[in-house]
């Protein structure tokens, strides 16, 4: 979400749930919180990063490119 008083790009403030019933969904929690684990740590060490960059980070658990990609709209609208 774009507030335009920081003239920044914040995430949304909303709420998820995700069952853990199939292995689908399990990863799919796994990729979110992998994303967010990154994104703090890009927001600590104060960097930019594109979408491809953290696709690069963990390419065995994002597997194709877009997964960043798709969990990054989730996160952040």
């Amino acid at each position: 979400m774009y507030i335009p008083e920081l003239d920044r790009i914040v995430l949304k403030d909303s709420k998820s749930q995700r069952p853990f019933a199939s292995t689908s969904t399990c990863r799919k929690a796994v990729i979110t919180t992998r994303i967010l684990q990154l994104i703090h740590e890009l927001c600590l060490k104060r960097i930019h990063v594109t979408k491809r960059d953290l696709f690069y980070t963990d390419v065995k658990l994002f597997e194709v490119s877009t997964q960043p990609t798709i969990s990054c709209s989730s996160i952040c609208g």
